[in-house]
C-alpha cells in the first residue's frame, strides 16, 4: 500500500486557470513519481477567509495516516520567506507531516 500524500495549493484572484491546472497536474505526477497515492488537494482561494484550507488540511492530516503534504511551488506556502517558513512549521508541527515542494519557483 502506498503512503498517502495530500496536496496544498494557493490560488490567487490573478492566477490563470491554466496555471491552477498545471499545479494540480504537477502534484499528481509528483505523487506517482515518488511512490505516493495522492489524496485530497486542499485549495486556498477565499480571500475573505485566509488559511481556511490550511486549517482543513491540518485537521484532515491529524485524522488520517498522511505521510506528507506537497505544494506545487514554494509560492503556494506564501509570498514572503517568513510566511513560507511559518506555513511549513505549522504543517510539520501541527499536522505532523513532511512538506515537499514539487518545483522551485
Amino acid at each position: 500500500m502506498k503512503p498517502i500524500l495530500f496536496g496544498y495549493q494557493t490560488v490567487r484572484v490573478s492566477t490563470p486557470a491554466a496555471e491552477v491546472a498545471r499545479g494540480r497536474d504537477a502534484l499528481a505526477a509528483f505523487a506517482i513519481r515518488e511512490g505516493f497515492a495522492l489524496g485530497e488537494v486542499f485549495v486556498e482561494r477565499d480571500v475573505d477567509r485566509p488559511c481556511s484550507a490550511l486549517a482543513a488540511l491540518i485537521s484532515a492530516a491529524r485524522r488520517s495516516n498522511v505521510a506528507a503534504v506537497a505544494v506545487p511551488t514554494t509560492a503556494d506556502l506564501g509570498k514572503l520567506p517568513r510566511v513560507r517558513w511559518l506555513m511549513r512549521y505549522r504543517l510539520e508541527r501541527e499536522a505532523g507531516v513532511r512538506v515537499l515542494v514539487v518545483q522551485s519557483k
